[in-house]
């Protein structure tokens, strides 16, 4: 995620299926977050998402 809260460099990790993968990676791109902050400003930093799809 970046300072703005944007995420950036999606990837997933063990995709089963291809183009489950490539949807899933679409929509996080949508996603917006508050941007995680050290000293008060905003920071880019890595996050690690579980998504468990059944």
């Amino acid at each position: 995620m970046d300072a703005a809260g944007e995420p950036r460099n999606i990837s997933v990790d063990s995709p089963h299926d291809p183009k489950l993968a490539q949807a899933v990676m679409k929509a996080v791109a949508q996603w917006r977050f508050a941007p995680a902050r050290k000293d008060g400003l905003p920071i880019t930093t890595r996050v690690v998402l579980p998504i468990r799809l059944s």
